[in-house]
């Protein structure tokens, strides 16, 4: 049978960005950081997981509150730096529960939390030491288990320096169409609700 999955939270995110487009940016994970279980995650607990991802052309999964039944996206790029486990990937917009994260993101409201099975532990004084782990998903939750795995930094709109590119912006982040999102980006919102000025 399958390893069963360890769904504790682990400390993360220092830096967050969230764009119109879905893209998604943060810290899945903090090394060196006592999280509110007395996991402790070492600097190359990642490393073998991810390699193994890459040679198998996956990715953990993207979810929403750890539940496998609801994914929001897909992870593009994983990595370890001397932080810990920074994250990249796009949020489907297409989808509901997508759409309530990304606002809920860039109002501040959420965090991120990992899903693993640990491979090598050690109980040290400062918690339970964790020096690999098999990185089954990455989540958006409410109520990370660290205080400090909050948003702390959300980008808004970045790369939108031609008008084509705001009338897109404009058309995914409100959901109207490209000709409703050229009348309010050229003339205005007045213009776009029919109103004189």
């Amino acid at each position: 049978m399958g390893e069963a999955m360890d769904q504790r939270h682990t400390p993360p995110i220092c830096q967050f960005k969230a764009e119109p487009s879905g893209y998604i940016e943060g810290y899945g994970s903090v090394f060196g950081n006592v999280d509110s279980y007395g996991d402790v995650v070492q600097p190359g607990a990642f490393k073998k997981s991810l390699e193994m991802h890459r040679a198998d052309r996956t990715a953990p999964a993207m979810l929403w509150a750890h539940n496998p039944a609801v994914p929001i996206g897909v992870w593009n790029e994983l990595s370890e730096d001397d932080h810990g486990l920074r994250v990249q990937g796009q949020l489907a917009l297409s989808v509901a529960k997508a759409r309530e994260a990304f606002d809920l993101a860039r109002a501040g409201a959420l965090g991120f939390s990992i899903g693993f099975n640990p491979m090598d532990t050690e109980q040290g004084e400062a918690g339970n030491l964790i020096y690999e782990v098999k990185l089954l998903e990455v989540s958006l939750v409410s109520l990370p288990a660290n205080s400090q795995a909050r948003v702390t930094a959300v980008k808004a709109a970045a790369g939108i320096d031609t008008l084509p590119a705001y009338e897109r912006f404009l058309a995914d982040s409100l959901g109207i169409s490209r000709r409703e999102a050229a009348r309010l980006a050229t003339k205005g919102w007045q213009a776009y609700r029919g109103e004189s000025a």
